[in-house]
């Protein structure tokens, strides 16, 4: 169905993609990984046609409709949301109408002729070639799924979040009954319930399908392999099978290469050890003797000397020779203690609360509890009220007549909008620290080292730092200010899945409690979830244990703990 064939691509000075290969197959569906910046989304561009490649070729079969769906959408050319769903089905609403209109023509004849009744025939072969009335039922069950449903079709797109375009933007590709889905992060602002519904969809679907995602667990479920873009080589490689197999895989290779590299430094060490006799040797025979027939064999044994390191030397610059493996750098919050906070002493306690906003009641009669232990998964459809609950609970401290906070608590809250942060764009990393945090210079550098910003990555603008790195800058301000307290809305939303990958680890080690709004099952499950809050039509549901999210998932209609892969 596909077919790229050593396809590079540059801008201005930067290599971004160099002599890609890959194929796909008619139904194919391909994982597209690598860090913010490889280039998976101008991969994606180049397969829909948006961009040309510099070098090499890009061939679809023929007949062949591939559709794009990009991470930020603003629908061109539609005024309303009813018309960016049709955007994408125009020669259906075309071949309905002209059904529609011979049907017309039919009723109105007492005594139809031949011409009309062919007209109606051809009419009508055509709408149901299209698909027929099967699109109107396809169209319900992608607009529920996909939770837009309820969105007016006469709202104007420019009206709606980002959430929404990007559903609606999505709802529009999957109803255009294109043959190939480009899908760059297709689960950003889907909850739960939508995104279970996407897997299922796309499991089902015939369409072939590249999907760029940081969802762990929807790529085990929807792809057969995975396209590694690698950042130094700017190429990328193919492994069989899901995420869960490319990692496994991806170990395999990295143990590999240790082991070739510790061989490569055996022989070299042997090697130098030979050198270093044989120099010895040939120094002691010239210092023990002036007998011409030992100077010359001494001389001898420096030239073979000589020989086998000017040989290491050409062995070092080959291109085959292997440099030393280098260990991706990881969050580290294992030494960040969360002070105060030992044992299982309360952090706060709501007691039957309303959360509302203006007038209207989201959430009614909730009571919860958090102890020190607590690591909590606030779940729970769009609009269901995570994020009135969380700001509910945030504008109450330090003090509330119906919720008590435990003694010595700091809070600190991630939020996904940079809007609402107080970092400024203008600040340095480091002034951005000071801001928040008191102590010596040094020990602020040390919180931001084990956070990724060492040496004069300290110095550079807020401004310039990628979302990811923005992320990273933002739990390193909550826990150097001190806060024993982690309240994180959506921490992983636009992050590479190493970054994904790092904060998972990162808050796993972390000790302190925690409440934690995601969509990403393997995410939550990978930082050690104690206990889940499931936010549904007006209600607060309380889950507890170890096992709540393999409770709590299920009754949500998702996939169940053995489903959901663990990372560690």
């Amino acid at each position: 169905m596909l077919v790229v064939n050593n396809v590079s691509k540059r801008y201005a000075d930067r290599e971004v993609l160099v002599d890609v290969t890959f194929a796909m197959q008619a139904g194919e569906k391909v994982g597209l990984i690598g860090r913010n910046g490889s280039g998976k989304s101008v991969l994606l561009h180049l397969l829909a046609g948006i961009e040309a490649p510099d070098k090499g070729s890009i061939q679809w079969s023929p007949g062949a409709r591939p559709g794009y769906l990009a991470q930020l959408i603003e629908p061109e050319g539609a005024s309303t949301v009813g018309d960016a769903l049709a955007s994408g089905q125009t020669p259906w609403l075309d071949a309905k109408v002209a059904m529609e209109r011979s049907s017309t023509l039919l009723e109105r004849s007492d005594a139809p002729n031949d011409s009309e009744l062919d007209q109606f025939a051809n009419a009508l072969t055509a709408f149901e070639a299209l698909g027929g009335y099967d699109v109107e039922q396809r169209m319900e069950e992608v607009l529920s799924g996909l939770g837009i449903g309820e969105i007016p079709l006469d709202r104007d797109v420019r009206m709606l979040s980002g959430g929404e375009k990007t559903r609606v933007g999505l709802g529009s590709l999957l109803l255009s009954g294109a043959s190939a889905l480009l899908l760059d992060e297709p689960t950003n602002y889907l909850d739960l319930p939508a995104l279970h519904w996407l897997e299922g969809f796309i499991q089902r679907s015939s369409a072939a399908a590249v999907i760029v995602s940081h969802d762990r667990a929807f790529l085990d479920a929807t792809v057969s392999s995975i396209l590694a873009i690698d950042d130094s080589a700017h190429s990328v490689k193919v492994y069989q099978g899901g995420y869960s197999a490319y990692l496994q895989e991806r170990l395999r290779e990295r143990e590999d290469l240790e082991a070739r590299y510790r061989d490569q430094l055996d022989r070299e060490k042997r090697v130098m050890r030979d050198i270093r006799r044989l120099k010895g040797d040939a120094r002691s025979i010239e210092r023990g003797t002036t007998h011409f027939h030992y100077r010359k064999i001494a001389k001898g044994v420096a030239r073979r000397a000589t020989v086998q390191e000017r040989r290491l030397r050409r062995s070092i610059d080959d291109e085959e020779h292997l440099d030393r493996p280098e260990y991706e750098q990881r969050l580290y919050l294992g030494s960040l203690k969360a002070q105060g906070m030992d044992g299982t002493k309360l952090v706060f306690r709501v007691d039957r609360i309303d959360c509302t906003v203006g007038a209207k009641v989201i959430l009614s009669d909730v009571s919860v509890t958090v102890r020190s232990g607590s690591r909590i998964a606030l779940l729970g459809a769009n609009g269901s009220g995570k994020s009135t609950l969380l700001r509910t609970i945030v504008e109450s401290w330090p003090g509330d007549s119906k919720i008590r906070w435990g003694q010595g608590v700091s809070l600190g809250l991630l939020q996904q909008e940079y809007a609402r942060s107080e970092v400024k764009d203008h600040q340095t990393v480091l002034s951005a620290m000071r801001e928040r945090a008191s102590g010596e210079e040094s020990a602020l550098r040390a919180v931001l080292d084990q956070f990724l910003f060492s040496g004069r990555e300290v110095d550079r603008m807020v401004r310039d730092l990628s979302y990811g790195e923005r992320v990273r800058l933002e739990l390193a301000l909550l826990v150097g200010g001190g806060a024993n307290l982690l309240m994180l809305d959506e921490p992983t939303s636009h992050l590479d899945l190493p970054a994904v990958e790092s904060l998972q680890s990162a808050l796993a080690a972390f000790q302190g409690p925690m409440i934690v709004v995601s969509h990403d099952r393997a995410f939550l499950h990978g930082i050690g979830i104690t206990g889940v809050w499931l936010a549904d039509r007006g209600s607060l549901a309380v889950v507890e244990g170890e096992g709540a999210l393999g409770t709590a998932l299920p009754a949500m209609g998702l996939a169940t703990k053995n489903d959901v892969i663990r990372q560690a």
